[in-house]
């Protein structure tokens, strides 16, 4: 659940640190206070856009964290728990950029909005008319069925996938034949300009390296040439360096005999002169070895040119190119094969049709068997929110000749009516404001019994309602609140004297600057704010009232639960 919420600098809040208790936590407040602003809070902490209007006036970023303890979470996010303990932050910046953190570590606010889908319920103030779109009642109706239908969801979709990509595939093999043969034309064109060039791995970097060669003949001609001369043969009627160390070596040699401290450097100017000689040697044969013939350059050139133009065309390199030509081979072949082909794709796909319509009429089947316990289940939260002849019909259509969806088959709708007598009928069409309420507060007290979310958040579910409807709202709210901890905004004094934890919004203005404040109320507290709900004023009667009916507040909790125990 929800343990503790900080906010600062979003909107108009400047600075808060609530703490969260379990059990019905009601917000209240004068319209304008900014009870929408604690919303706006949670919503950042589950990821939904952010955007600049959100910073306070004169700041530069708005920060949201958000304490979570004993939550449940599915296996891939279960590592961020510390000490069962998950620690959310959420910073929006003035230009409308935001950050996100998980205990500490960065995420994607991809990855917060699906792991907040695990943190809280938060059912907006017009969110019951989610109810008037018919996609919707599939989804609640598959939430009712739990693992199972998610189970067989996950298979019909999967199925529903692989069918598309091998009907997409083989529609592209059923192109046109005069295309496909000058698609073939081409491929072979390519394959003959490349097989034509015979070229050979690392061949580029050897060409490169002998057009260098050839280029700069003469310079590297003469070099050794010289080289050697100076080293062995001799230069201008000079000695070569070979004789005059030949006769270094022998005169050190004679002046050792009578000092044994020049051994060592006799032995080393021998081992130079022997070195020396081996060079010399290497470079007469690297000498011997040159050749130029005068075309030799001209056919490098034209090879490098060749490589050139067909590095543009297929590759960045000869390597690349090599492998361009082997997927070019690959390619011919399936097209050349391709009756083939199409031919085992179409069993594969026809195989993906049956297992798919297995797939997809088990899961209608299931639909269809839970459909009956939903409308029972509902039928029960009916009576307790005073409607007490209202019954909901849920309509299981089951489409053979659809094509694969994610989904499966099937249309579900869900069919109200309000009176005796009176045939179900869609709810667009027959369901007042007052009664969507209702109709979702009984969905989610149904679906809640389904599901791991620890917290459950309704902004103004009661709008519209009051007197006895208004109680029997709040009696269903202290039922949920036995198994999840409820945080509601409300306007009704009757709902917010069940509450176990009641925070009072208001708004202040300060040197000409306005801030919204939360504070928790204690009981002399709740007195007051109840009495501002009922009346207005803190006259002596409104007052009396506020406590009569918390002390029937306390009452009414005792016998929810008895009844939520005794149920359960």
């Amino acid at each position: 659940m929800l343990v503790k919420l900080i906010v600062e600098n979003l909107a108009l809040i400047d600075y808060l640190d609530l703490d969260f208790g379990p059990g019905l936590v009601v917000v209240s407040g004068e319209t304008g206070a900014g009870k929408s602003l604690i919303l706006d809070a949670l919503s950042l902490i589950l990821g939904d856009r952010s955007t600049s209007d959100f910073v306070r006036a004169g700041c530069d970023k708005a920060t949201v964290q958000a304490v979570f303890e004993d939550v449940s979470l599915p296996e891939e996010y279960s590592h961020m728990l510390e000490d069962g303990q998950l620690i959310i932050a959420r910073e929006v910046s003035k230009s409308g950029r935001s950050v996100a953190r998980v205990n500490g570590q960065l995420v994607t606010i991809g990855t917060l909005r699906d792991l907040g889908a695990h943190l809280i319920d938060l059912h907006g103030q017009h969110e019951h008319q989610s109810l008037l779109k018919v996609d919707k009642h599939r989804q609640l109706l598959d939430e009712f069925a739990g693992e199972a239908a998610a189970k067989l969801l996950q298979d019909v979709a999967e199925l529903a996938a692989n069918y598309r990509s091998l009907h997409k595939e083989l529609s592209a093999l059923a192109g046109d034949d005069r295309e496909r043969e000058r698609l073939l034309d081409m491929l072979r064109f390519q394959q003959e300009e490349i097989a034509a060039a015979r070229l050979r791995p690392q061949e580029e970097e050897q060409l490169l390296s002998e057009r260098k060669l050839l280029a700069n003949f003469e310079k590297l001609h003469g070099a050794v040439s010289k080289a050697y001369e100076m080293l062995y043969s001799g230069r201008n009627r000079q000695q070569s360096a070979i004789d005059l160390l030949g006769e270094a070596a022998q005169e050190l040699a004679a002046a050792s005999r009578f000092d044994d401290k020049l051994t060592s450097l006799s032995e080393a100017l021998s081992s130079a002169l022997y070195a020396i000689e081996d060079v010399a040697h290497s470079l007469r044969d690297y000498q011997e070895g040159l050749s130029f013939e005068p075309d030799q350059l001209e056919r490098v050139e034209k090879r490098l040119d060749q490589i050139t133009k067909l590095k543009r065309k297929y590759g960045e390199t000869v390597e690349g190119i090599i492998r361009y030509a082997e997927n070019l081979q690959n390619e011919v072949s399936r097209i050349e094969n391709s009756a083939e082909l199409a031919a085992k794709l179409q069993r594969q796909r026809e195989q993906r049709l049956v297992q798919y319509s297995e797939k997809s009429r088990e899961l209608s089947q299931l639909r269809k068997q839970v459909s009956g316990s939903l409308e029972a289940s509902l039928s029960k939260q009916f009576t307790d929110l005073g409607l007490k002849h209202a019954r909901l019909q849920v309509r299981v259509d089951y489409e053979s000749n659809r094509e694969p969806r994610s989904s499966g088959v099937d249309e579900v709708e869900f069919l109200f009516s309000a009176n005796p007598g009176e045939q179900p009928r869609p709810l667009a069409k027959v369901a007042s404001g007052g009664e969507m309420s209702r109709l979702m507060l009984a969905m989610k007290t149904v679906l809640s019994a389904h599901d791991d979310i620890g917290t459950m958040v309704f902004d103004e579910i009661d709008a519209g309602l009051g007197g006895r409807i208004a109680h029997a709202v709040g009696e269903k709210l202290c039922q949920l609140a036995l198994s999840h901890q409820i945080i509601c905004i409300s306007h009704l004094a009757s709902i917010a004297a069940l509450a176990d934890q009641h925070l009072a919004i208001a708004k202040e203005v300060v040197d000409g600057q306005t801030y919204t404040r939360v504070c928790c109320l204690g009981d002399e507290e709740r007195i007051q704010e109840l009495t501002r709900m009922l009346a207005g004023d803190d006259s002596s009667i409104a007052r009396q009232h506020a406590r009569e009916l918390l002390e029937q507040s306390a009452v009414a909790k005792q016998a929810a639960a008895g009844s939520y125990w005794s149920r359960a």
